[in-house]
């Protein structure tokens, strides 16, 4: 079984891909060990959701549905701030025979080549509404590592910097989704 990847290549080869992207100064990255601690009051966090998509006649957040992805992913899309770097929160479905030792590290790397992969650092390119098209609303990103693109559910994602305003955006966001879906 296996916790960590190697992803693709070392530090210096991750900032020429990010420079032939047009940005040397993404984030990437943090191991979760290493990552801060977000602690979140609800209280907060559920006005914060409602200003956004409302409430319903009993002062309760709306369920997941057609009606408040697309009002959510609206505001999403115009009030998140460009650049935004992205990862998984945690192992993609493809992934969990992997990160369960089911299969070997050798095989997922490989895979990794032309799949998205929750160690991956994304750009978003763009928020997709369409709640026809995906039960979640759906994102376009590019892979920094090699510049490849993606179509992915935002609610797998997190936002890599911890202090940017994204970050707050996005968690509220996925927090909702599932807790009312």
């Amino acid at each position: 079984m296996f916790k960590k990847s190697k992803g693709f290549g070392d530090s210096v080869q991750k900032h020429n891909m990010a420079k032939l992207l047009g940005d040397e100064t993404i984030i990437w990255r943090v191991p979760k060990e290493n990552q801060l601690i977000v602690e979140t009051d609800w209280d907060e966090q559920r006005k914060r959701i409602g200003e956004i998509i409302g409430f319903d006649e009993e002062n309760e957040l709306p369920s997941v549905d057609d009606q408040s992805l697309t009002v959510y992913g609206n505001y999403l899309k115009n009030n998140l701030n460009s650049p935004c770097y992205l990862t998984g929160i945690e192992d993609f479905s493809w992934e969990e025979s992997y990160v369960f030792g089911y299969m070997s590290e050798k095989e997922h790397t490989k895979r990794r080549k032309s799949t998205a992969s929750y160690l991956d650092t994304f750009r978003l390119i763009k928020v997709i509404v369409d709640p026809k098209a995906w039960s979640d609303i759906g994102v376009e990103v590019q892979r920094m590592e090699d510049g490849k693109k993606f179509e992915l559910s935002l609610s797998y994602l997190e936002v890599t910097d911890r202090k940017s305003p994204n970050f707050q955006l996005l968690n509220d966001y996925v927090v909702w989704y599932w807790n009312y879906r």
